[in-house]
Parts: structure tokens; C-alpha cells; sequence
């Protein structure tokens, strides 16, 4: 099975977030949009895991759970990946100003892999996906563009309380 463990977003957020998509929906080029309800701040990815290592991973997490205190992140900004070159991902920042973010996913990080599972190769880039794969190198252009010109965005603060362990499937 397919997972990843996320934050969720609070309800109001998502909606002020869903807003933000369709102002730039409005500007912008006809891209891949993650839809609001499936949006969720990722903070691992984990891949294809058997089912004898759910258990495991739960019990990480219940020890990242009693580790992390609650904190706050602010969404503002937008930018994209790769910074360089034909973007391939629309995103929405995230703030941590307590680094209590940061604190989470390395305490996450280090219970994982107490358990066997890789650490993360690559530093740590909390942003939200607003849309993704970004194949034209037109549609590339068009969404850098938005950038230089965004919709008006009031950052929007949210409490973190937890973190949810989620099962994905791929759909077509």
C-alpha cells in the first residue's frame, strides 16, 4: 500500500485556500489543480509499504505524537519547482516561525527510522501543491507569470495538533 503522513488543513483554511486557486485559475493556464478537499501539508512521503509495517509506524508515531508540541504555520506566497528552468509544481508557502514544523518532521524523521524506514534524501520544503505536473513548457511560462502578479492572499495561520497517517491510492 501507497502512504504518506500530512497535516490537515482546518476547514476554513481550505476554503480561503480554494479561493486563491480560483483567482489563479482565472488568470492562469488550463493546468493540473489539486482539488481543495484532497489538499494536505505533506511531511513524508512513505511509499509502498507492507501491511506487517503499519503497525510499527503507527507506534512511531504515536511517540512523534508525544514529542511534538502543538504549533503554528502561516500559508503566504507562492512559488514553484524547480525554481529554475520549466516549473513542474504550483505552491503555496508555509511559515514556521516557532521552527516547530521543522521540529515535527525531524522527530518524525528520527522515530521512522528507528523502525527501518529511509530517511529523507533532500532537505525538508514544506509548501502546499496548488497544482502539479506541468508538462508544457507554454503552460510553464504562464504559470511563472502569475507569479510576478498574485492574486491578492491574506496569510492564513493555522494551530497543528497532529498528524494523520494516510493511505493513497493512485487514480487516472
Amino acid at each position: 500500500m501507497r502512504t504518506f503522513i500530512a497535516i490537515d488543513l482546518d476547514h476554513k483554511i481550505r476554503e480561503r485556500i480554494a479561493s486563491l486557486q480560483a483567482k489563479l485559475k482565472a488568470r492562469g493556464p488550463k493546468i493540473s489543480w489539486v482539488k481543495p478537499e484532497r489538499m494536505h501539508l505533506s511531511i513524508k512521503f512513505l511509499g509502498e509499504i507492507e501491511e506487517t509495517q503499519v503497525e510499527p509506524i503507527k507506534k512511531s508515531l504515536d511517540t512523534v505524537a508525544g514529542q511534538c508540541r502543538p504549533f503554528d504555520i502561516t500559508f503566504a506566497g507562492l512559488g514553484v519547482f524547480p525554481p529554475h528552468g520549466r516549473a513542474s509544481v504550483l505552491w503555496l508557502g508555509i511559515q514556521d516561525a516557532s521552527s516547530g514544523l521543522n521540529a515535527c518532521w525531524k522527530t518524525c524523521e528520527d522515530a521512522l527510522a528507528a523502525v527501518g524506514l529511509p530517511r529523507e534524501d533532500r532537505p525538508f520544503s514544506a509548501h502546499l501543491t496548488l497544482a502539479r505536473e506541468i508538462k508544457n513548457p507554454r503552460l510553464s511560462s504562464e504559470v511563472r507569470r502569475l507569479l510576478n502578479d498574485p492574486p491578492p492572499f491574506e496569510p492564513q495561520t493555522q494551530r497543528v495538533k497532529g498528524l494523520t497517517f494516510y493511505r493513497s491510492t493512485l487514480t487516472v
